[in-house]
């Protein structure tokens, strides 16, 4: 089962830095949420994660949105919530990205296993893709939320992952690839898709292809498929301890009680510090 292997991922904790204390003041939509952090508003956008949208200037109103945010309302709206960063902390917006955690659950990932949101991974914001593809494939097996309305099925499709480049041999790999993590952080640089990789002249490398099938058919909800990229994942990659799926447990970081938001820049665990393009959902 998946879910022996959520477990596994539960065991080690990457220490990532920053997280905050916040109010939810308004619920936007299912992936999207206004807080107060001390004396300063935010507009924070759950990471990893997407929910049909509900107003979008070119699509309009997608299957199930009205419903993704009725949920999300449900589980955050005036409450009390801990917000975790991780590499890269805002979008090009502006927006804080984070990961919502609401009585030590995260929400971002209860969304997912409830069928209101599938997976959306953009590096360099990958800490939890994993445990996400994990609750995606049962989800969609179990034709859980959207996953059980015909509309909204048929209207899917499968959002796959950016790429990273390798900039001293002008290679991009998969996020999935296990190599990314032998590579020094100077040595990569973060790209929204294939095709801007190769524009900046970019190839892909030897085992791209495998990665992309496989995530493909993960996100299909293909147990086997899931199953074979958590059989190479680093314990490096893991998240945090805390028993079950969607705890994922509590970061080691100290919350802030706001005032001092200013997070532009971020350092990874080896200490050097990276300012990567993250795309993030049009905005609201």
């Amino acid at each position: 089962m998946i879910s022996l292997f959520l477990a596994l991922l539960l065991a080690i904790t990457p220490a990532y830095g920053q997280s905050y204390d916040a109010t939810v003041l308004r619920v936007i939509d299912g992936d999207t949420i206004e807080v107060r952090i001390g004396g300063q508003i935010e507009t924070v956008r759950y990471i990893g994660v997407n929910t049909p949208e509900i107003q979008h200037p070119t699509k309009g109103r997608e299957p199930y949105g009205e419903e993704a945010k009725q949920e999300n309302r449900r589980l955050v709206e005036s409450r009390q919530v801990r917000l975790e960063l991780d590499i890269q902390p805002r979008d090009k917006y502006g927006r804080l990205l984070a990961y919502v955690y609401r009585d030590g659950q995260m929400v971002n990932g209860l969304l997912v296993q409830q069928g209101y949101a599938e997976t959306s991974t953009y590096p360099p914001n990958v800490r939890h893709q994993h445990e996400f593809l994990a609750l995606q494939a049962d989800a969609f097996q179990a034709r859980i939320g959207l996953w059980g309305d015909p509309e909204a099925v048929q209207h899917y499709k499968p959002r796959g992952s950016g790429v990273i480049g390798r900039k001293g041999v002008r290679v991009y790999l998969h996020p999935h690839d296990p190599t990314v993590q032998q590579i020094g952080s100077d040595d990569l640089v973060y790209f929204e898709n294939e095709q801007k990789a190769k524009a900046a002249g970019f190839i892909p490398s030897m085992h791209f292809s495998t990665f992309q099938t496989q995530e493909r058919s993960a996100l299909r909800g293909d147990r086997a498929a899931t199953i074979s990229i958590l059989n190479v994942i680093r314990p490096s990659s893991s998240s945090t301890p805390g028993g079950p799926p969607l705890k994922f447990g509590s970061s080691s970081s100290r919350p802030s009680s706001g005032g001092d938001v200013n997070v532009r820049g971020y350092q990874r665990r080896d200490g050097a510090t990276v300012q990567p393009y993250t795309r993030s959902a049009p905005k609201r």
